[in-house]
């Protein structure tokens, strides 16, 4: 008992969940760091995706107390700092541009 509320299965499942997923999100923001675009564009969508599951889930009622709730909520916080901060334009252009980009740059000045 915590707080006067029974730990679910779904609450287990869940922590589980993000302890697996903390380490392969770590190495996409290193990777982010080192000029990887693909592992920029999936730490942008890792960033804004599970802040919203997290709060459709969280307001079902009955589904996990209210203090894990708010801790998780506390957790979305900070991923929604991160989507933030990775949609900014600064971040997006310090990174070289990719293949489509690449051959699109080339199509416009005409040269290999």
């Amino acid at each position: 008992m915590a707080f006067g509320s029974d730990v679910s299965s779904f609450m287990w499942i869940r922590a589980a969940v993000l302890l697996a997923i903390a380490p392969v999100l770590s190495r996409l923001t290193a990777r982010a760091a080192e000029g990887s675009r693909s592992s920029f564009d999936r730490v942008r969508t890792l960033a804004a995706v599970p802040p919203v599951a997290i709060i459709g889930v969280d307001l079902n009622p009955g589904l996990c107390p209210t203090w894990y709730a708010g801790m998780q909520a506390v957790g979305a916080l900070a991923l929604i700092g991160v989507a933030f901060i990775t949609r900014g334009s600064a971040p997006r252009n310090a990174l070289p541009k990719g293949l489509r980009g690449l051959i699109v740059q080339v199509a416009r000045t005409g040269t290999d």
